[in-house]
C-alpha cells in the first residue's frame, strides 16, 4: 500500500552521517558477551532475558502511547519480568493468582 498524500511519512534525513560503524561495534561488542551468557546460562541468562523483555516492553509501549493509548506501563513491566522469574523458579503457589489480579487491574 502506497503512501498518499494525506498520509505523513516520517523523513530521516542525516547528510553525511551513518550509523553502521556504530552497530557494527556494538554487535562485535555484544554478540560474544550475549553467546557466552547464553552458553553459561543460570542466573545470568535469566538477567539478559529480563534485558531484552523490559527493553521490548517499553518499545511496546511507546508504541501505544504514540497511537493516543494509555497503557499502564509499571503493572505490564512488572508481570512482563514476573513472568521470566515465574518460568526460570517455576514456584511460587500464589504467583499465578498475583499475575491476574495485576493484569485485572
Amino acid at each position: 500500500m502506497a503512501a498518499s498524500e494525506d498520509t505523513p511519512v516520517a523523513k530521516v534525513d542525516r547528510p553525511g552521517r551513518s550509523d553502521l560503524p556504530l552497530r557494527i561495534f556494538a554487535a562485535a561488542l555484544f554478540l560474544p558477551c550475549g553467546w557466552l551468557i547464553t552458553r553459561h546460562g543460570d542466573v545470568q541468562f535469566l538477567v539478559l532475558v529480563d534485558i531484552v523483555v523490559f527493553t521490548g516492553l517499553l518499545e511496546f509501549y511507546n508504541l501505544l502511547e504514540a497511537k493516543g493509548f494509555k497503557p499502564a506501563r509499571r503493572i505490564g513491566v512488572l508481570c512482563g519480568l514476573a513472568l521470566t522469574w515465574y518460568a526460570y523458579f517455576r514456584g511460587g503457589i500464589y504467583l499465578n493468582f498475583l499475575l491476574a489480579i495485576a493484569l485485572l487491574c
